[in-house]
Order: structure tokens, then sequence, then C-alpha cells
């Protein structure tokens, strides 16, 4: 233990290094203030440098800071054994502090050689002081471009606003044009409804007492009497029909009807029961591809569609007529229904004029051979508003009818009707 003590703090064999300087003064002084005023520095240096591990925790290579801490301290140890081997002969425990001060200084510089190159590549403070310069400016260009934005942003909110003030003065509008509407619509149904009634009543009584002349005065008025008679009657019945089609096509775009589950094979037979004696003189086969669907909409109009339809193709019927019928009811509610006839067909040039009012096809009747008489007068008393009635229950539903083009003859109508 003796030998240990002397070893690290001198023996009497070795001198203090003050016999060296021959104990002048002033290199005493000289070397021993020295010593310690550096000894001070590099410890106040590592004390910074643990404060600013602590206080910036973000900081990386913490460990690299803290060997570059141990190694300043270590250095200025050396400096102040300095101090005391002047009177003192430590120089064993001088040379251990110096050695450990190396294998520090090893370790520091082994760390910091790696972290070289991420050094470097730290800006310098001209190049931060441009770098700052540059986002100073970018800062202030986007400051100008928020400024153009809060501008144009108002300006939409003002443009928002006088939208809103003239879509409100459009509903309005729409609501006011929308009363009158339906206020029109109602003096139109009451309209047909006192003409279908009242105007009937002169026509019938004109009809009637026309037979009356025929069958009283038949014998005295000559020929050309009875055809004007004739001719007074299948007027008479012709204005009933044209004010009969009118109150039909009123009726057509009511959109009072109930609207319902409709079995539309149960009304297509209907349709068929109530065409039984057009059907039967003309000898029409009327061919169903499948059964059709249940759809939603008035039974009414149902059976408008289809009525008007069959009664379209009978009056336009050939030799041995055929309807084929067919409907088919898509996922979104939608029914497609197809209606086709092996007649004489229509003219390109009427196929859009024909959904018209009173607008019909020139020679419906002819080339018939099968037809009797009555059923061709019938059929010549035809209005024109059988196509007009379907376009219009068609287009109560949102949908459309088209009329296409066959190659073999006939027509066929293709009617889409939305659900409701």
């Amino acid at each position: 233990m003796q030998s240990v003590i002397e070893y690290l703090f001198g023996a009497a064999s070795f001198m203090p290094h003050g016999y060296c300087l021959l104990w002048r003064p002033d290199l005493v002084a000289l070397h021993g203030v020295s010593d310690a005023l550096i000894f001070l520095a590099y410890a106040s240096i590592p004390a910074a440098l643990v404060v600013l591990v602590k206080k910036r925790p973000e900081i990386e290579h913490r460990t690299t800071v803290v060997l570059f801490a141990a190694f300043i301290l270590a250095c200025g140890l050396t400096h102040l054994l300095a101090v005391f081997t002047l009177w003192q002969p430590m120089y064993g425990l001088q040379g251990l502090v110096k050695a450990a001060t190396a294998l520090v200084s090893l370790l520091t510089a082994v760390a910091i050689w790696p972290l070289l190159p991420k050094l470097l590549k730290i800006p310098s403070p001209s190049a931060l002081q441009h770098l700052n310069g540059d986002l100073e400016r970018v800062n202030a260009d986007l400051k100008r471009e928020i400024a153009e934005h809060e501008v144009t942003l108002e300006e939409l909110r003002n443009m928002r606003r006088e939208l809103e003030v003239r879509v409100e003065e459009r509903t309005r509008e729409l609501n006011v044009a929308y009363r009158d509407l339906e206020r029109v619509n109602d003096d139109l149904s009451t309209f047909v409804h006192v003409a279908s009634h009242d105007l009937k009543e002169p026509l019938r009584g004109m009809r009637h007492y026309a037979e009356i002349i025929a069958a009283d005065h038949g014998d005295t008025i000559s020929e050309q009497g009875r055809e004007d008679l004739c001719s007074i009657i299948r007027l008479a019945d012709r204005s009933v029909d044209l004010i009969n089609s009118l109150r039909d096509y009123s009726r057509a775009g009511n959109t009072e009807e109930a609207v319902e589950n409709v079995d539309l094979q149960g009304v297509l037979n209907e349709a068929l029961d109530n065409l039984r004696r057009q059907i039967s003189e003309t000898g029409m086969k009327v061919e169903v591809v499948a059964r059709l669907p249940v759809i939603r909409c008035a039974r009414a109009h149902a059976l408008a569609l289809m009525q008007n339809l069959i009664s379209n193709a009978a009056n336009h019927a050939a030799d041995e007529p055929v309807v084929r019928i067919e409907a088919t009811k898509g996922d979104d509610g939608t029914v497609t229904i197809v209606i086709s006839d092996n007649g004489p067909g229509i003219p390109r040039e009427l196929h859009q004029d024909i959904f018209k009012m009173f607008r019909r096809v020139p020679g419906a009747t002819g080339g018939q051979s099968r037809v009797t008489p009555a059923l061709a007068e019938e059929a010549g008393r035809t209005t024109g508003m059988g196509l007009a009635i379907v376009k219009r229950i068609v287009e109560r539903y949102n949908g459309k009818v088209n009329l296409r083009h066959s190659a073999d003859g006939g027509a066929t109508f293709e009617l889409l009707l939305r659900a409701v």
C-alpha cells in the first residue's frame, strides 16, 4: 500500500518540478497560474456541453458529445496536476491521468471522423442566411397568394349569396307558375268534362232527328237528300268520337290516378276482351312472348296503352294480321313494352308526326280483304288520337315511346315506363 502511494504521489527520490525551474518565483508563478487557468477553462467547456445535451434532447450523436466533453476535462486535469507537481512529485498520478486522457482522446478521434462528412454538410452561416432570405421571400409569396385567395373566396361567397337569392326568386316564380298551371289544368279538365257532356247532347239530338227524318220521310226524300242525312249522322258520330278522344287525352295526363301494382297480363286480357269484335272481324292473332310482368302505374293508363296500340294495329291490319307483345322489367323498376304488327307499316316521314293530335296514316284500311264494311266504316272514323294518348301516358311516367322501322314491314312500338 505504501508503495502505491509513493508511486502516485511521489517518493523522496523524486524532486518536485520546481527544482527544474530553480524555484524562480517568476517561472513558478507563470507555470502555476497558466496551468490553473487552463484547467478552469477546460472544466467549464464540458460543463457547458453537458448542459447543452440535457436541454436539447433532439441533438443527435449524444455519445460523441459526451466523449468530447470527457476528453476536454481529462486535458484540464493534466494541467491541474502540472500545478501540483511544481511542489509535489506526483508523477505517477500525473502519468495515469495522461494515460486516461490518451484513451479518451483516441475514442473521441475514432468517433469524430465518421461524423466529419455530416458536419461538412451543415450549411454555413452565410448559406443559412441566404436560405432564410429565400424562405422569407417564399413566405411573402404565400402570404400574397393567401390574400388573393381570400379575395377570391369573398367573391365566391358574394356570388353564392347572389345565386341563392336568384334561386329563391326563381323558385318563387316556379311555384307561382306551377300553381297557375294547376289552375289551368283544373280549368281544362272542367272544360273537357263540360264539353264532353254538353256538346254531345246537341250532337245526339242532331243524329236522332236525322234518323227520324230518314225513317218518316224516306220515301218522299230524293236520293241526294238521303245521302245528305247519312252525312249528317256520320259527321255527328265523328264529332262525338272527337269529343271522347279529347276527354281520353285529358285523362291520359291526369296525375291524380291512383298508382298501384298492376298485373300487365290481366290488363292485356281486359283490353283483348274490349276489342273482341274488332279482333274477331279482322282475324287478328295476338302473340305474347312470355307472361307479362307486374308494374307500378295507374291501371287505367296501362289499359289505355294496350287498347290503343292493339286497336291501332287492327285498324291498319293486312291479310292474316299478327300482333306480337312482349314486356321486360329492369332491376331499377323500369318496364319496356314492345308491340309489333305485320301491317303495311308507317312511312318514315311520318314517324315524328304520328304521335301528334289528330294525325292519321293515309289509307288506314286500304287493301284489307277480310275487313267488313261496318268495321271499315268504324276504322274510317278514327280520330288520330290513339298514339297521341299513348305518348301522353308514357310521358306521364317520365318515359319515352319510339317507333322502330322494320325491314319486313309493319310497325314496332317500344315503350319505356320509368318507375314511379
